[in-house]
């Protein structure tokens, strides 16, 4: 005969919540402890970073762009990351990602058709379009913002990218006079009031002159034709439409549409400056030139 259990009645109901404690306990703590790993991860390792399979679009058919400054720029896996890659020639690449986000970027994960990595940011230019604005005396009147006042600076005779735009000014990125397409000396703003209409233009290599003298001179859609050239796309053979044109105005400048209404006079200009050209520079084996808006269809 086994001897009663003198227990009392506390102790029994403490064994019991703790028998079913051991029992089920794994299973009802699964979710929180999910979670506390997931926020010592977080702890440890930051906030995960964006692996985007695309690149990032700004609207319509223009995505975010940047020109690489330098050639042998070191590319990671991550942001801060050990080099896993070297992009050997400057190029014009796709953004896919900026890090942090949000926040200022101090790091951009760029690539051509699919991602190759990370770059610090110090290491590219970020530039959607082509558009490009030369001086005519060598000097702008450029200020820190928008509305801000302006102060004469020179910038030299060689053509200055325009990374942003507002409905009365326009953001450029200034060139060190002794690295001009390699470093960025300040950026700055220019009113579009001050800026005669052949100082506006397009970055162009000699590759692409041709195509666009092609396209204008099929005459289809003139602003197409002039549409690819801002964006830098008349090697992109996909099909565009009058909807990519439409989608695009309200993300660019007005100036950029204001077309040669007479496509046969653009077209002589055109090939004038496919015979004679004028290489300012060349990276990856291709050599580039200032062609004004004026002399687009």
């Amino acid at each position: 005969m086994l001897p009663p259990i003198r227990y009392p009645l506390p102790t029994m109901l403490a064994l019991l919540f703790a028998s079913v404690l051991a029992w089920k306990g794994a299973e009802w703590s699964s979710e929180w402890r999910a979670e506390m790993a997931r926020r010592l991860k977080l702890a440890v390792e930051g906030p995960p970073v964006p692996s985007s399979p695309r690149p990032k679009v700004v609207v319509g058919p223009i995505t975010r762009r940047a020109l690489l400054l330098l050639d042998e720029t070191p590319a990671s896996a991550r942001p801060n990351g050990p080099t896993s890659e070297t992009i050997d020639r400057r190029m014009f690449v796709d953004v896919y990602d900026t890090w942090p986000s949000p926040g200022t970027a101090t790091h951009v994960r760029v690539g051509n058709r699919k991602p190759i990595g990370w770059v610090p940011i110090s290491d590219l230019l970020e530039w959607d379009t082509r558009l490009v604005l030369k001086a005519p005396d060598g000097r702008l009147t450029l200020a820190d913002s928008p509305d801000g006042p302006g102060k004469v600076v020179e910038v030299g005779r060689v053509a200055l990218p325009v990374v942003a735009w507002d409905g009365r000014a326009a953001e450029v990125a200034v060139w060190d006079p002794a690295r001009p397409w390699s470093k960025v000396a300040r950026l700055g703003w220019v009113r579009l009031a001050d800026i005669p209409p052949d100082a506006w233009g397009v970055w162009i290599s000699q590759v692409e002159l041709p195509i666009l003298l092609g396209l204008a001179n099929q005459g289809d859609n003139p602003l197409l034709a002039r549409l690819r050239a801002v964006l830098g796309r008349l090697a992109d053979n996909r099909p565009w439409t009058a909807a990519d044109l439409d989608a695009s105005r309200p993300a660019l400048p007005g100036f950029v549409f204001a077309s040669e209404p007479d496509p046969r006079k653009a077209a002589g200009r055109l090939a004038e400056a496919n015979a004679r050209p004028s290489n300012e520079a060349g990276w990856s084996g291709l050599t580039f030139q200032f062609l004004p808006l004026t002399d687009l269809p």
